[in-house]
């Protein structure tokens, strides 16, 4: 019954540590996809200083020109020349994140939320190193506790092995021993039987005895009368 509850708290033990590591698998999850969007943000930063860098006014350029294959404007003319035209080609791909730098006021806010992220991350992920090595302390202790375990249980073993051997040799010596107490109970019947011989001898002996002397009586009273 202990080796069962030992085995259950240490089951319970391997499943905490292993939900441990899938939320620090999250936690690090979640640290790249903010890491990323950072690095996205940017990415998005230095193209748009490049941009102003080249004088191009972005939100006029978006507003005056529409252009994918020298697509012109309502008014049928375009305001770039060949050279700008040629280098600002992609236009439809550039698009979306002018559009994206525009619509997003709040990036800084954004990106100051990432930032917290990724310090409330090391805070958690500290807080989850403490906690997996004080489980691994738990495991370690848990390890030793099961080879003592284990080490009972040859204990064990070897005396059920030796209690075994000690229960044949007591069958064996309970064997000798009734063999002994019927080998006693022959001799002393023999005894009693050799006993009661020995009266019967006797008593035979006492009466020949006897016998002998009214024979020896016998012989000599006529020899007394003569006298």
């Amino acid at each position: 019954m202990k080796n069962n509850k030992l085995s259950i708290v240490i089951e319970e033990e391997q499943n905490e540590l292993s939900q441990v590591y899938l939320e620090k698998e999250k936690l690090k999850m979640k640290f790249l996809d903010a890491k990323e969007l950072f690095t996205h943000v940017q990415n998005l930063i230095s193209f748009k200083s490049g941009l102003s860098a080249m004088e191009i006014d972005i939100d006029s350029f978006s507003k005056s020109c529409f252009c994918e294959i020298c697509e012109t404007g309502s008014d049928g003319t375009c305001s770039l020349d060949e050279y700008q035209h040629d280098i600002l080609k992609p236009i439809n791909l550039l698009k979306s994140l002018i559009e994206f730098i525009a619509t997003h006021n709040n990036l800084k806010t954004e990106i100051e939320q990432i930032q917290r992220n990724m310090f409330d991350f090391q805070v958690e992920n500290a807080d989850l190193h403490s906690k997996i090595a004080e489980l691994k302390t738990d495991l370690e202790g848990m390890t030793e506790l099961k080879t003592e375990i284990e080490q009972m249980r040859t204990d064990v073993f070897d005396f059920q092995v030796e209690n075994t051997a000690v229960q044949c040799t007591d069958t064996e010596l309970k064997a000798d021993l009734e063999g002994v107490t019927d080998s006693l109970k022959l001799k002393e019947k023999a005894i009693v039987i050799s006993n009661s011989e020995c009266d019967r001898l006797t008593k035979i002996s006492e009466d020949m005895s006897s016998l002998n002397c009214k024979r020896v009586c016998s012989i000599l009273e006529p020899q007394e009368i003569e006298t």
